[in-house]
């Protein structure tokens, strides 16, 4: 029965190792994955060319959180109704 408890616990142990292992490989290669498609040219420009910043959409973007502050303390003081004292 010793010898069938450590043969199986063996078994774990080892297959636990190969998942661990494993596991690791493949996070090195997605990683060195990524970083081959973010290579930069010589002038140290991304080499990704499929978006370009666009000021326009930019500003859009800033005039919408500028106008947040705004819009919260409206709808903070503006929307409170008189609740009726329930002690009373």
């Amino acid at each position: 029965m010793l010898v069938l408890a450590r043969l199986y616990w063996r078994t774990l142990m080892i297959a636990a190792l190969m998942i661990a292992i494993g596991l690791v490989a493949y996070g090195t290669s997605q990683f060195f994955s990524v970083l081959g498609t973010v290579e930069t040219d010589v002038a140290g420009r991304s080499a990704l060319t499929h978006s370009l910043f666009d000021r326009a959409k930019a500003q859009t973007i800033i005039t919408a959180f500028a106008a947040r502050p705004v819009r919260y303390q409206s709808v903070l003081y503006g929307s409170l109704t008189r609740v009726a004292d329930p002690s009373q």
